[in-house]
Parts: C-alpha cells; structure tokens; sequence
C-alpha cells in the first residue's frame, strides 16, 4: 500500500511539472485571451457551452504561432522498423532544409519563440523551429552540420538514457549542440 501511495504521489508530482512546462509554451493566443480577465474586464462566455468566446485574430507579422517541425530519427530506417515514417533519411533531411531555406524560412528555437512572444525579441520574418526527439546519433552526425552550413539551430529534445547506447548521442556531442545554439 505505502509503494502505490508512493506510485500514486510520483505520478502527481510529475504530471503538475508537465503542466507548468508546458504553460508558457501554450502560444500568445491563449495569453492574450486570458488577459482581460487577469485585468479585472469582463469576459462573456457562452451560457449553452460554457466557453468564452475565441481570441481575437493575431496581430502583426509574427503575432501568430510557429510552425515546428519535428524530427524522429535521421537515417535510413533499419530493417523491421516497428515505425519506419519516424525515420527520415539524410538526403531528404538536407532537402527539406534547402526548401525551407529557398522559401524565406529561418530556423529559431523555443526559446526565441518564447522571448517573441512575451515581447523581449523579434523573429524573422518566416521563423520555423527544428526539434529533434530523443537524442539519436544522427542528431550530431547529420542534423548538426546541414543546419550549421545555414547558421540554424534546432532544438534537441534528449531523453537522457539515450546517452548510454551506441546509436546514441554522446555526452560531449551535446555539448557541442549547445555551443552552436540548440
């Protein structure tokens, strides 16, 4: 009973984290839409489905969310892959980021999307966001060089116990992410 309880409380903890991580990422939209009520102004809901009434259409060049694009694996898939459209082979990667490129994109990170939204920076005129799930090798071995030949960052989502293995991402080689601003 005391391991469940101990379970149970675990669990909890880890669920209101990912809540309040998750909050300040949720998008100028939201914000704006929770800010006349934050201001003391009335905010009219719909009686008959007990929600307010949708924000108000972005303002501005960049006051609208970001795309992001969001990587698995960059490599051939392996032989009886249990997923093999969450692998993206190099030559397709470093296409995709030529087409964005060709059409007036600019790699950023959450960081700068977040700074954007909250007024302390600006963004290119066409921002997008690069993620990369994980920490799979490829994300030093690939990803890293086609972006740096553009002076791009992308942004590494690294599950930590993928340090460990082979085919992952090695303690050194993410710091060297992190020097070139991921």
């Amino acid at each position: 009973m005391r391991r469940l309880l101990i379970v149970l409380a675990v669990l909890g903890f880890l669920a209101a984290a990912g809540v309040l991580a998750w909050l300040p990422f949720r998008g100028h939209a939201h914000a704006r839409q929770a800010a006349p009520a934050a201001r003391g102004r009335r905010v009219r809901i719909n009686v008959s489905k007990g929600v307010p009434p949708p924000p108000k259409p972005p303002v501005g060049p960049h006051d609208a969310p970001v795309p992001i694009l969001e990587y698995h694996v960059i490599a051939p898939p392996i032989a009886n892959a249990p997923y093999p459209d969450l692998y993206v082979k190099p030559d397709d990667f470093a296409g995709q980021v030529r087409w964005l490129a060709a059409h007036g994109y600019h790699a950023v990170t959450l960081r700068r999307v977040y700074d954007f939204w909250t007024g302390k920076q600006a963004l290119p005129r066409k921002p997008v966001v690069l993620t990369f799930d994980d920490g799979y090798r490829s994300d030093f071995t690939v990803a890293l060089p086609t972006l740096r030949a553009r002076r791009w960052p992308g942004v590494l989502n690294l599950e930590v116990q993928n340090l460990q293995p082979v085919w992952g991402t090695r303690p050194g080689e993410v710091r060297k992410l992190i020097a070139a601003g991921w």
